[in-house]
Order: C-alpha cells, then sequence, then structure tokens
C-alpha cells in the first residue's frame, strides 16, 4: 500500500514542474490514481494466486533438487567408501598375488638350476666316459703300434741274421702248422 501512495505522489510531479496547474488536473489525476489504482489492484488480484502458485512450485522444486543433491551426494559418498574398501582390497590381492608370483619365480629359479646342476654333472660324466674311452683306444693303438714295430724290427733282425734256406723253412714249418 506505502509503494502505492508513492507511486501516485509522483505521478503528480510533473504538474508541479510546471509550475502552474491547469483546470481539473486534480480531477484528472484523481481519476487516473484510482484508474491505476483498480488496474494493479486487479493485476493483484488475477495474478496472485498463479505468481504464489509458482512461487511455492519453484520453492517446492528447489526443495526437492536439495534433497535429491543430498541424496546423491550421501550415495556418492557411500560408492566412494565402496571403491576405497574395493581398493584397499585390491592392494592386498596385488600384493598376494606379487608374493605368490615372487615365490613362484624363486621356486622356478631352484627347479632350473637343479636341472642345469644335474646336467653339468651328467656332461661331466660323460666327458670323463669319453676321455677314458679314448685314454683306452689310445692305449691299444700304441700297443698295437709297439707290437707292430717289434714284429717289424724281429723281422729285420731275423732277415738280417738268417739265411734264405732258413726263411724258406721257417716258412714251412708255420704254413704245416696253419693247416694243422
Amino acid at each position: 500500500m506505502k509503494k502505492l501512495v508513492v507511486l501516485v505522489f509522483f505521478m503528480g510531479v510533473p504538474a508541479f514542474a510546471a509550475g502552474h496547474i491547469p483546470e481539473g488536473y486534480w480531477f484528472e489525476l484523481f481519476a487516473k490514481s484510482v484508474n491505476a489504482v483498480v488496474f494493479f489492484g486487479v493485476l493483484f488480484w488475477l495474478v496472485r494466486k498463479p505468481i504464489a502458485n509458482a512461487l511455492r512450485s519453484q520453492r517446492e522444486n528447489l526443495s526437492l533438487q536439495l534433497e535429491d543433491a543430498e541424496r546423491k551426494e550421501k550415495e556418492a559418498a557411500e560408492r566412494l567408501a565402496q571403491i576405497e574398501a574395493r581398493m584397499e582390497g585390491l592392494k592386498d590381492e596385488v600384493e598376494e598375488i606379487l608374493k605368490k608370483t615372487d615365490e613362484a619365480a624363486n621356486r622356478e629359479k631352484e627347479r632350473i638350476l637343479e636341472q642345469a646342476k644335474r646336467e653339468a654333472e651328467k656332461i661331466h660324466r660323460i666327458a670323463e666316459r669319453e676321455i677314458e674311452m679314448r685314454f683306452r683306444t689310445a692305449k691299444d693303438e700304441l700297443r698295437k703300434y709297439m707290437t707292430d714295430m717289434a714284429v717289424e724290427k724281429a723281422e729285420s733282425i731275423l732277415l738280417e741274421k738268417m739265411e734264405t734256406r732258413d726263411i724258406e723253412n721257417t716258412m714251412m714249418q708255420y704254413l704245416k702248422e696253419l693247416e694243422g
């Protein structure tokens, strides 16, 4: 109501500024003021309920949005807590997996080292046998060579000391022994 009185007051200011008030001005001012009061009154009466409803609806919507935001914030906090708990569990699981992997790698390393040791021993035994076999072969070849050399030397000595007739007798005797 105070605003309306102030509005009517300011509607009359131009007339006072002119310095002189024409006849019928007050009546016209009063009629315009009443017209404005009626217009704004009817406008207020018509718009009051829809505006009040709109403001109430807006307030309810904001309240619902605020409640929804609070609910979503709580849900997000719960999800975050679940995710953090799951991540903590995953950390433990990763540590367990790494521990098992290290243990498996150590077992595999030990197995490979043991297998390599057995292979080295096997190769060592094979090499010893090979060396022994070659030593025997060389020894046998050396005996054979020495025997052959001794036979050749004996033959050459015998040939020098024996005459042709002795050689023929010896060969005949040897052939008889072979036949008989």
